[in-house]
C-alpha cells in the first residue's frame, strides 16, 4: 500500500490509521478524566430530561421502558452534538494534558 499525500488527511494523520482508531499523532484522552467529564454532562442531563418527560407524557399510561427510551436518546442526541463539543472546547486543555509535565 503507498502512502502517497493523497493517503494523508488535513490531521496528517493516514486514512487507514483513522479507519483503525489509531494513530501516534492524535492525542489521547486521560480514561479517569474522560469519565469525569463525560458523567458530569450526563447527570444533569438526566435529572432535567427524565422530569421533562414525567411532566410532558402522563406515565401512568406509557410503559417505564418506553420512557426510559425516550430519555436515553434524548441524552445520547444532546451528549453528541451539543455537551461534549462544548466540554471539549471549555475543558480540552486539561483533558489532554499529558500526565508528566515536560
Amino acid at each position: 500500500m503507498k502512502t502517497g499525500k493523497s493517503e494523508r488527511v488535513k490531521t496528517g494523520v493516514k486514512k487507514s490509521e483513522l479507519r483503525l482508531g489509531y494513530s501516534r499523532n492524535i492525542p489521547r484522552m486521560i480514561p479517569w478524566k474522560q469519565a469525569l467529564v463525560t458523567a458530569a454532562g450526563v447527570y444533569p442531563l438526566l435529572l432535567t430530561y427524565e422530569w421533562l418527560v414525567k411532566q410532558i407524557l402522563p406515565l401512568h399510561h406509557i410503559d417505564r421502558r418506553i420512557t426510559l427510551l425516550i430519555v436515553v436518546l434524548m441524552i445520547s442526541i444532546s451528549m453528541v452534538f451539543m455537551v461534549m463539543p462544548f466540554m471539549l472546547k471549555i475543558l480540552g486543555p486539561w483533558l489532554f494534558k499529558n500526565k508528566i509535565n515536560k
